[in-house]
C-alpha cells in the first residue's frame, strides 16, 4: 500500500497504482493519501504551516510548539495511547471532507476530479457492504462488529505509531516559517525525520521499511526493500557535513522519544 501510493511498488506505474488502492481496504483513501501525504507531508515534513499531519490530532494532542497549549495537554502522554487507537475512524469522515476540499482546486497538485469523487463513493459503498453488511447478515452483529472494531483499531495503532516514531520525537527537528529560511530541502528531510532499528529485518518487514524513514523521505519513489542500500551513503554524508542524523536502536527507544516529546509539549507553553 505505502510503496504503491509512492509509485515505488514496481516500475510498472499501473501495478503500483493498483497496489496503492489496497489502502481502501482500511476505509482510508489512496486519492486523499497521495494528495495530503505525498504532496503535503513529503514536501515539507514537520513544517507546522505546510505539513497537514499536525492537523490530524489537534486539539486532542499537541505535537508542535506553535499549536496552542490547552489545559488537558499536560495529560496527553497518558491518554494518547487511547486516541491513537481511533485514528482510522477519523477517515470515516475525514476522507469525504478532504475529497470535497480537493475537488474545488483544479489548478493544484492533487486535484480530485469528478470521476475520482464518484469512484471513491462507490469504493466506500463496496467496502461497507463487504466488511460490515454481509458479515453482519451471515454471522450477526455480535460477531461481526467486534471483529470489525479489532480490525480498525489494529490498523489505527500501526498507522499512528509508525508515523509518530518517525517524526514526532524529542530528537526530531520541527520547522515553521520563522526558521525555514536558507534551509536545504534535503537537509530538512534528514533532520526532521528519525530512523529506528536499522539492523532489524523484523522491523523492516513489519513496518514496510519505515524504519529507514530518512532515506524514504530523500527517495520516496525508491522501493522500501532497497532503502538500506543508500542508508550508509546518507549517514556518511551527514557525518562529513555535520548534519544531524537521528536513529534509535530499537522501536521502543523511538516510542520513548515520542512519549518524551508529548510530555514536554504538555508542560511547556
Amino acid at each position: 500500500m505505502h510503496d504503491g501510493n509512492h509509485v515505488a511498488f514496481t516500475s510498472n506505474k499501473l501495478i503500483s497504482k493498483i497496489a496503492g488502492y489496497t489502502l481502501e481496504l482500511t476505509f482510508s483513501s489512496s486519492v486523499v493519501y497521495r494528495r495530503s501525504h505525498d504532496f503535503g507531508h513529503h514536501g515539507c515534513a514537520n513544517h507546522y504551516e505546510l505539513d497537514r499531519s499536525f492537523d490530524t490530532t489537534f486539539p486532542l494532542i499537541r505535537l508542535h510548539r506553535m499549536q496552542p497549549k490547552l489545559w488537558f495537554h499536560k495529560y496527553q502522554q497518558i491518554y494518547v495511547w487511547f486516541v491513537y487507537g481511533l485514528t482510522n475512524f477519523g477517515d470515516l469522515f475525514g476522507t469525504f471532507d478532504e475529497i470535497y476540499w480537493m475537488s474545488n482546486f483544479p489548478s493544484r497538485q492533487g486535484f480530485c476530479s469528478n470521476f475520482q469523487v464518484f469512484s471513491q463513493a462507490i469504493i466506500k459503498m463496496i467496502w461497507f457492504i463487504t466488511l460490515i453488511i454481509i458479515p453482519t447478515y451471515l454471522h450477526g452483529y455480535l460477531w461481526a462488529f467486534p471483529i470489525w472494531m479489532l480490525y480498525m483499531v489494529i490498523f489505527s495503532y500501526s498507522y499512528a505509531l509508525f508515523f509518530a516514531v518517525n517524526h514526532w520525537t524529542d530528537e526530531a527537528n520541527f520547522t515553521d516559517n520563522s526558521n525555514i529560511n536558507n534551509t536545504d530541502w534535503g537537509i530538512m528531510q534528514i533532520q526532521n525525520s528519525c530512523n529506528f532499528a536499522l539492523d532489524s529485518t523484523f522491523w523492516s518487514h513489519i513496518c514496510g521499511g519505515l524504519n529507514f524513514q530518512i532515506e524514504h523521505h530523500l527517495a520516496p519513489g525508491y522501493s522500501h526493500t532497497r532503502l538500506f542500500e543508500i542508508s550508509q551513503v546518507v549517514q556518511e554524508y551527514c557525518k562529513q557535513n555535520n548534519v544531524k542524523y537521528v536513529t534509535y536502536n530499537t522501536f521502543w527507544d523511538a516510542l520513548k522519544g515520542h512519549y518524551n516529546l508529548l510530555k514536554k509539549l504538555g508542560e511547556s507553553e
